[in-house]
């Protein structure tokens, strides 16, 4: 016996009508999963939304309303029309209860980790330069869906997801509607990057590493707006730092992590110390957080040796140098001297041994200083032969 044909799915809201239950509840689901599919024109759907709204008029149906509101704005949104997904979204909010607190909560926590994502912090950064912003919120919200995922399977304390959606409350409130309007209201800026900084620097048990990192990294974008690149730098050695921690750990205080450094922050420094006036982390670091951190380049994946990197590493550990062969300069023992240094570097991304010379500067003060910061350099892994660096260093009269 043969099977009855398959209906074919609607195509618009009149075969909707004609094809959905008489039921209320069912009937305003067919609705919903109508609105919800792709196969149907943009205004068929925003029909159907609209449809089911009708179909949700009891007194105990305020969440589902509220929702059902919800989609209708992306999809006015979604063809164009921002100010009809406004007025809709606040309508939804102005309606109140814990619902629409709900929305507007979420609203602001999306936003704030979709600036952080749209700003593209790696190729701004890393050339010292002002990020691009998003200009409408669907750019936003595209971008924070398409955001990678990433580190972090702990949930943050209901507090610290509450107090970073309040500071960027003035971002989603925006009537002009759109992050970039906002940015370009300073007083709107200044005002967002003193209430991230407080975010960023709170202390407590609602306070976690992860939303904090994230405040820091959103003002720090902010300040590169406004042309301070310093306090830009700044508040990504912080985030650094708190990303070095368990992201959903509640934070009392801010260690200085010896490995906290970050490949993009490390980019960001190395273009502003080439501009003038020159910007130098190492010294931010040292005055304001009390201690220079570094990269760990052995946690990467194993890779061919690179010279390039290598020297990249260097770069980031010559503090350390530079401070021993002052020291040094200090005892009269590097002045006027070329100081010549050696070093191997095994799979694991370690220093093995070193050659120090001029020969009268072994076993000294220097000798010992040297080796303590070779031991904290930290080269990616390799396979292979050993590897060795030189360097020389011309000490003048004073360092």
């Amino acid at each position: 016996m043969a099977r009855p044909a398959k209906k074919a799915p609607p195509a618009t809201v009149a075969e909707v009508r004609a094809q959905a239950p008489k039921a209320r509840v069912a009937r305003r689901m067919a609705f919903v999963v109508f609105a919800r599919s792709d196969r149907a024109a943009l205004d068929e759907r925003r029909r159907a939304l609209k449809e089911a709204l009708a179909l949700a008029d009891r007194e105990g149906e305020a969440a589902v309303r509220l929702t059902l509101k919800e989609q209708l704005a992306g999809l006015e949104d979604a063809g164009g029309d921002h100010p009809a997904a406004v007025k809709i979204l606040k309508g939804a909010l102005a309606a109140g209860g814990p619902a629409a607190t709900r929305l507007a909560w979420a609203q602001a926590e999306d936003e704030a980790f979709a600036v952080v994502a749209a700003l593209d912090f790696d190729a701004a950064f890393a050339a010292g330069e002002r990020p691009t912003l998003p200009t409408s919120w669907s750019t936003v919200a595209k971008a924070w869906r398409e955001r990678p995922a990433k580190a972090s399977k702990a949930r943050a304390p209901r507090g610290s997801t509450f107090a970073l959606r309040q500071a960027l409350a003035d971002l989603v409130s925006d009537e002009r509607r759109g992050l970039q309007p906002a940015f370009d209201d300073g007083k709107v800026r200044a005002g967002l990057q003193k209430r991230l900084g407080a975010l960023g620097s709170a202390r407590g048990p609602r306070d976690t590493a992860g939303l904090r990192a994230v405040a820091l990294e959103t003002r720090a974008a902010l300040w590169l707006v406004d042309g301070r690149p310093a306090d830009a730098a700044l508040d990504l050695l912080r985030a650094d730092r708190l990303r070095a921690l368990d992201p959903g750990a509640a934070v009392d205080a801010l260690p200085p992590p010896l490995y906290a450094g970050t490949v993009r922050t490390r980019g960001l420094c190395l273009a502003l110390e080439q501009r003038r006036p020159v910007v130098s982390c190492d010294a931010l670091e040292e005055q304001k957080l009390g201690g220079v951190s570094f990269v760990d380049g052995s946690r990467g994946p194993e890779g061919p040796f690179s010279s390039d990197e290598a020297a990249r590493v260097l770069a980031d550990y010559d503090v350390l140098l530079q401070r021993c062969l002052k020291q040094g300069a200090k005892d009269n023992l590097t002045t006027q001297t070329v100081v010549q240094l050696e070093w191997g570097i095994g799979n694991d991304g370690l220093v093995k041994g070193h050659d120090l010379r001029p020969m009268r500067l072994r076993g000294t003060s220097v000798e010992t200083c040297l080796q303590e910061a070779l031991s904290r350099f930290r080269f990616p892994r390799y396979p292979g032969e050993m590897q060795h660096l030189r360097i020389d260093f011309e000490v003048g009269g004073e360092l």
